[in-house]
């Protein structure tokens, strides 16, 4: 399979159209509203707990052989594109 195979146009739009479902459901349910308060408040407890366990980026060691890598926060990525707040 090769990125050519892919209607990108379509994805990004279909990305975006659930995104405003979710905020249209999240701004007529205030339950809904408050859980997502809460795991947005998790995730960014759980982001400054590991930038202090690990630091801005992490050392890795595989086979013997020590990279750095950056670490990848929860929120970061496609899962949570496009985010408001």
């Amino acid at each position: 399979m090769e990125w050519q195979e892919f209607d990108v146009a379509t994805l990004v739009t279909r990305i975006a159209d659930l995104h405003r479902q979710i905020e249209k459901e999240k701004a007529g349910n205030a339950r809904l509203a408050a859980l997502d308060a809460q795991i947005t408040n998790q995730q960014e407890r759980y982001n400054a707990a590991l930038v202090n366990a690990t630091g801005p980026e992490a050392s890795l060691t595989i086979s013997g052989k020590r990279s750095t890598v950056s670490r990848m926060p929860l929120k970061s990525g496609v899962l949570n594109w496009p985010r408001s707040h």
